[in-house]
């Protein structure tokens, strides 16, 4: 690694790049044809403050939605209903206790049998 006058870097380069708005550190570091890396860690060895990337709410990367019903066949999406059904009837039942969702689903699991339909 070369030396380098970092703080003379700081001002010169960076800075004006920071009034960017939605700049990134990898995009920074791009611009400035050095490795990610090296500028992630100056820059966090002086503190300076870069906010992360804004990621869609819900959405994460390579993250592929895929409804109900083409991921399960009709019965197990019949199953499944019947059991988030059992699952908000539960939640409604009890609504200041925090809902114990695995709790909730081991009990679920030893109550009820699949392929039983009179059950629920």
């Amino acid at each position: 690694m070369q030396n380098r006058n970092w703080p003379a870097i700081i001002e010169t380069q960076i800075k004006p790049l920071l009034t960017v708005p939605g700049i990134t550190r990898r995009e920074i570091a791009e611009r400035l044809g050095l490795p990610y890396r090296q500028v992630n860690n100056m820059l966090l060895y002086y503190g300076i403050k870069i906010p992360r990337a804004k990621i869609k709410k819900g959405i994460r990367r390579g993250y592929i939605p895929c409804p109900m019903e083409t991921a399960l066949t009709v019965e197990q999406c019949d199953h499944m209903r019947r059991f988030l059904a059992c699952l908000a009837a539960y939640a409604d039942m009890c609504p200041t206790k925090k809902l114990d969702v695995s709790a909730f689903m081991s009990e679920y699991r030893k109550n009820c049998i699949w392929g039983k339909e009179d059950l629920l």
